[in-house]
């Protein structure tokens, strides 16, 4: 030791953090992680790369398993700025600002993303799990769909999208079931249900709707956690929705409108006929007991 307490001759070693991981790398006169090594978490998380004062910082690159990883800056042990994103058939570039994991493995911090597999392309918003969340576009092979997407499904699509997600019959309430964004069916409990696409057999539903005809009613998911409050409201067939759990007084996120031909229209806001421009229809086949959400062609 010098005589300001720094162990000399030391510039490289593996230490053991207990409940953490194990590290093997550069270490500095106070046995802290230094210049380049690797710490392996015992979740098997693995960072290797550049460290300062005990923290990554510098260049890096974090891998779980053999075939995921994030590479790119670090600063004081968060992600920073854009990092190369991998795994197996997909590819592309994260942007974060003080990036982390949670506790329930989510990023927080993810601000943007361009994210790549043979078949598709998406550049803009993404969650914690990198699924398509806020603005985005994606390309496929069969056209350009912009809009504002929430956990994964787009929402809303912007009218100057090129793809084929609704129906190019020209006739404004003309629709092809096949191209639904979302449809709604009964299941064996007489309860309606909403699955994503016409895939009522293919997978399990979404949601579905918790006391349906009342004055409110909620659409809930399969774990019972109200997603949307239904509310209706005189004078007139008029229903508002509203995420989650209904505050009173609070803006509700859509108007819901049956016009006098038993179409039902889904409008941003708190609107009436009047005003305001469709973001969805409520479209019948011709078995009545199926609904299509669409987007009004």
């Amino acid at each position: 030791f010098d005589e300001n307490g720094y162990l000399t001759g030391v510039s490289e070693g593996t230490i053991h953090y207990p409940h953490e991981g194990t590290y093997t790398g550069g270490l500095d006169g106070l046995l802290q992680r230094s210049g380049i090594g690797t710490f392996r978490a015992i979740d098997g998380c693995e960072y290797t790369g550049q460290w300062v004062n005990d923290k990554e910082n510098g260049h890096g690159k974090v891998k779980w398993g053999e075939n995921v990883s994030i590479e790119g800056n670090f600063k004081d042990g968060l992600l920073d700025g854009k990092m190369e994103y991998r795994e197996p058939g997909a590819w592309g570039y994260l942007y974060f600002t003080n990036g982390c994991q949670d506790e329930n493995g989510n990023f927080v911090g993810l601000t943007y993303g361009e994210m790549h597999t043979q078949y598709e392309t998406y550049v803009g918003g993404l969650n914690g799990k990198f699924e398509y969340h806020g603005t985005g576009t994606l390309t496929t092979d069969s056209g350009t769909v912009s809009g504002e997407w929430y956990n994964g499904k787009l929402i809303r699509r912007n009218k100057t999208s090129t793809g084929s997600s609704r129906s190019s019959s020209g006739h404004k309430y003309s629709f092809n079931a096949e191209n639904a964004l979302y449809s709604l069916s009964k299941d064996s409990w007489g309860r309606t249900c909403i699955y994503h696409g016409t895939n009522f057999y293919a997978e399990d539903p979404l949601y579905y709707i918790d006391g349906e005809g009342k004055e409110k009613s909620y659409l809930r998911d399969f774990s019972g956690d109200i997603v949307y409050t239904i509310t209706r409201e005189y004078p007139g067939d008029v229903w508002y929705v509203y995420e989650g759990y209904r505050i009173m007084r609070e803006e509700p996120l859509y108007t819901v409108l049956t016009d006098n031909l038993n179409r039902i229209h889904v409008r941003r806001g708190r609107t009436t006929f009047y005003k305001g421009e469709d973001e969805y229809l409520v479209m019948r086949s011709d078995d009545p007991s199926y609904l299509y959400l669409v987007f009004p062609g």
